[in-house]
């Protein structure tokens, strides 16, 4: 084994496993660790309901699990010609440890399909990395407008 990698999950069978509203509140937990990792904390209440429109509307949602124990998740959605990926969080303590390297490797492997182009968006240096390293490059141009109506 990988001196660098010392996350006990690794050596241990780790679940891949749909997820299903009665996952809700571990859904919650690791969204809003995802959303405190980008300084836009998010209540309990608006994650699940962002997360319930997003299973109403045909995400797929997956937990990564070793016992009792969930390590992560992801979420996306059949696009047609490609998947959006718009969740992928490792859960806090089980980071930085190449846990999330090994698990998108599954989840393309296993759910996704390897043949499958993905399209993601991401921000922070940390996110970008972690992207790069799994082979994701640029793609388009995203903009953004605040909603506030003022074009300026």
């Amino acid at each position: 084994m990988d001196a660098e990698i010392a996350d006990p999950a690794i050596v241990q069978p780790v679940l891949l496993r749909r997820a299903t509203r009665p996952d809700m509140a571990a859904l919650v937990r690791l969204y809003g660790q995802l959303m405190a990792a980008h300084d836009a904390p998010v209540d309990d209440a608006a994650a699940a309901a962002k997360i319930g429109a997003r299973l109403d509307v045909g995400f797929t949602a997956i937990l990564f699990e070793r016992g009792e124990a969930v390590l992560g998740t992801a979420m996306w959605r059949e696009m047609g010609d490609h998947v959006m990926l718009s969740t992928f969080v490792i859960a806090e303590g089980h980071r930085g440890r190449g846990l999330g390297t090994l698990l998108f490797a599954r989840l393309v492997a296993e759910s996704i399909g390897p043949d499958r182009p993905i399209r993601l968006e991401a921000d922070g240096a940390p996110a970008l990395g972690f992207w790069r390293a799994q082979g994701f490059v640029p793609f388009g141009t995203a903009l953004r407008r605040d909603g506030s109506g003022d074009p300026a």
